[in-house]
């Protein structure tokens, strides 16, 4: 009973009770936080599919450009869970991809934690294990909100453990899970060399590369607005963006993940073990990153989702070899800064806006399949309005507002901030 109340599982219950409270308080809220365009278009796809009857490879997103065959380029497994709900006659509701993702987030974490005590020679930690991984900025900013990472994250470690596992046709279950989670998250690729055994990651490579080509490609060939696409960069534009990508990488490191106190445990693994083949891995998966998305890395660091995870085995590796009071000293500051960084668990910065976008919509009486025209500061912003209002129509900046004669052709409406409020009126 003495070994229940120690400092670190103490640490661990103050955590969760507080992440658990903080998320149940904003279940219901309209949407919110970090890349609210990935939030409002990935989330739109799950609502398409119950009230437009969308094709399931053909995930429709609120933008909707000349046609509507503009979807969203990852493969829509967490957008179609999204969809269940309503599928079977329940409402559709704000809080049900909040909770879908959260419980994402926990499966994914004690997954990993599986996977890990099965490579672990010592007593596995969990109260050292879930601080790690459940207190990592990056997690709780990226797998709280409407976002398939969290699913990936999970399916990953599904394919950990198949691996690990010695029953027939494990080996080929954990394929076909990764490789799901390759196709909603192809940043993920270089978890593949963490998890599978060495024989089986060419062969994972070859079905990943067979999706790839089979999904992706065919999505450009499909969707007239190629907006979510992978695509390698030219080592002129690599260098060129150079400078802030480096920039990002820093505060990734400092921010998102260590919290400046994972430096200390970080640089004595490196110290006792040199360059190991967990380093190398990581080192693959930013540099993969920054190959593929560094342009966007800077502001977007859900990219880093991959090299996070890796980064966090090595950190419980060089924790493990500290004695349990500096254990629980790093976890007490670990949880402290990364509560701290987060603020949209607790904030409901959202409801006045979507009060007005609701208002608004209610006053002008747009009907469901009513195309609005939206312009609101960037594009992400303008999604954003569209999913609040559940309107159809077409994401733009405030600057390309040319009047309401000069509305896109099939637009019926346009939406404006003026005096600080939205206004939809009709287009002419």
């Amino acid at each position: 009973m003495k070994k229940l109340f120690t400092a670190q599982n103490s640490i661990v219950l103050f955590f969760f009770s507080l992440l658990t409270v903080a998320v149940f308080f904003n279940l219901n809220s309209p949407l919110q936080g970090l890349h609210s365009i990935r939030q409002a278009d990935t989330t739109f796809a799950g609502w398409s599919y119950c009230f437009e009857n969308s094709d399931f490879l053909k995930p429709r997103i609120a933008h909707r450009g000349s046609d509507p065959g503009v979807v969203i380029g990852e493969f829509p497994l967490f957008s179609i869970l999204i969809s269940a709900p309503c599928k079977i006659g329940i409402p559709w509701t704000e809080w049900w991809p909040r909770l879908l993702s959260f419980l994402f987030f926990v499966i994914s974490g004690l997954a990993w934690g599986l996977w890990l005590k099965k490579q672990s020679l010592d007593q596995f930690n969990w109260p050292l294990w879930t601080t790690l991984y459940f207190a990592c900025t990056t997690h709780l900013n990226h797998y709280t909100i409407p976002m398939p990472d969290t699913m990936a994250a999970a399916l990953v470690a599904g394919a950990g453990l198949a691996w690990q596992s010695p029953r027939r046709g494990s080996a080929l279950v954990a394929q076909i899970l990764f490789t799901l989670a390759f196709a909603m998250r192809p940043y993920f690729i270089p978890l593949l060399f963490l998890v599978a055994p060495r024989k089986q990651i060419y062969w994972g490579i070859f079905f990943c590369s067979m999706v790839y080509l089979g999904w992706y490609k065919w999505w450009i060939r499909q969707s007239e607005w190629e907006y979510y696409y992978t695509a390698l960069l030219k080592p002129a534009e690599l260098l060129h963006q150079l400078p802030e990508a480096l920039k990002g990488f820093g505060e990734y490191l400092t921010r998102n993940v260590t919290h400046l106190v994972g430096f200390l445990p970080l640089l004595l693994y490196w110290r006792k073990n040199g360059w190991t083949r967990l380093t190398g891995i990581w080192i693959f998966a930013w540099a993969l990153v920054l190959a593929i998305r560094g342009d966007h890395i800077v502001v977007h660091s859900y990219y880093f989702a991959a090299s996070t995870l890796i980064l966090l085995v090595i950190l419980y590796h060089s924790l493990m070899t500290w004695r349990a009071s500096r254990q629980a000293i790093f976890m007490a500051l670990y949880v402290l800064i990364g509560i701290i960084n987060v603020q949209h668990l607790w904030q409901r910065q959202a409801y006045p806006k979507w009060q007005n976008v609701m208002a608004a919509k209610e006053a002008a009486h747009v009907q469901a399949h009513d195309l609005v025209a939206t312009y609101v500061g960037q594009y992400p912003n303008a999604a954003t309005y569209l999913y609040w209002g559940k309107m159809l129509g077409w994401a733009k900046m405030a600057q390309d507002f040319q009047g309401p004669e000069n509305c896109p052709e099939k637009a019926k409406f346009y939406l404006i901030f003026q005096d600080d409020k939205v206004m939809i009126s009709p287009c002419q």
